[in-house]
Order: C-alpha cells, then structure tokens, then sequence
C-alpha cells in the first residue's frame, strides 16, 4: 500500500488544496473506495470546508454532483443529512436544485 495507516490517519482531516480536505475532494470525484479509506481511518464525516463563505461538507458536494455510491457510504457511516451550511445549503438542497431525483430519494429514505 501507499501509505501506511499512521500516514492515512494522519491525512485524513489535512487540508489540502485552498481549504479542501481529502474527504470533501474524494466525495467530489466520486470516489467511494476513497471516501471508505478515509472514513475507516478517522476523517471527520461532517467537516466543512473552512475558510470559505459556502462550508459545505462532503455530503453537500457528494449530493450536489449526483455521486450516490458516495452518498450511501457517507450516509452508512453517519454523515449528518440534517446540516444546513451558513450559505442555507443542505445536502437534500443541492440534490434537488442540480436535478439529482435519484438522491434525493436516497436521502429521504435514510434513516
């Protein structure tokens, strides 16, 4: 592997990128296998992004770009759905402003 687990948990909850953190950017691409990794070695599920006026998290963008895989891994491993970020974005939100009918169902099932 990569990288050991010291330096994945390390990693984890780093910024990287302009206020990014590796969640926030794997949840972005999609990346379930990634977004896995990072939960099983301590990223936090519900962080926003800081320093920026939108501080969405990873649920928000995984929703926002129709990444359901994603969805269902944060959401299995205890994302909040109920976080309203300052700019009154949620992740059920952006799934219905891009058209993503198919998430908002996965989100309105979760329990």
């Amino acid at each position: 592997m990569l990288f050991s687990a010291l330096s994945l948990a390390t990693l984890a909850n780093n910024h990287h990128c302009y206020c990014y953190f590796p969640l926030y950017i794997a949840s972005s691409a999609g990346r379930s296998d990634i977004v896995e990794l990072l939960v099983k070695y301590g990223a936090d599920l519900d962080r926003s992004v800081d320093g920026l006026t939108f501080q969405h998290t990873a649920l928000i963008v995984a929703a926002a770009k129709g990444h359901k895989e994603t969805i269902e891994v944060l959401l299995k491993n205890g994302a909040n759905k109920s976080y309203v970020a300052p700019d009154g974005i949620s992740a059920m939100s952006a799934a219905k402003i891009m058209g993503h009918d198919e998430i908002v169902r996965v989100l309105q099932e979760h329990k």
